[in-house]
């Protein structure tokens, strides 16, 4: 849940802010200001900016997601028991980090990767 992820977060001295971000018009990439729901804004400076912007799991429509069998990125994290293997497919961090964390809890994994 978010309140593990704040506390996480805090135990490894992770900033956290809530709100919008923007870069200024002037086109710099060196800081960004956060707004916040209050109104309030703060402005962030840092040497590299990550985007990571959230997003959704692409359910093609020839892929029966049941939550049952097949999972997608979000559903999974409602798995109420650890399984005996899984095979993920996909190349990105998410997959890869979900490959290890399925491998760590002792579950084998293949992960299939597609170039």
């Amino acid at each position: 849940n978010s309140q593990d992820v704040f506390r996480q977060l805090d135990m490894v001295g992770v900033t956290y802010l809530e709100g919008y971000a923007q870069f200024p018009d002037t086109g710099e990439t060196d800081h960004l200001t956060v707004t916040r729901e209050d109104g309030s804004e703060q402005t962030i400076s840092a040497e590299k900016i990550l985007l990571a912007t959230g997003s959704r799991p692409f359910h093609p429509s020839n892929i029966p997601f049941d939550d049952r069998r097949v999972f997608d990125s979000d559903s999974i994290n409602g798995l109420k028991f650890l399984p005996k293997s899984i095979a993920i497919t996909g190349s990105g961090i998410i997959a890869v980090e979900y490959a290890k964390i399925f491998r760590n809890l002792g579950a084998d994994v293949t992960l299939i990767i597609r170039d």
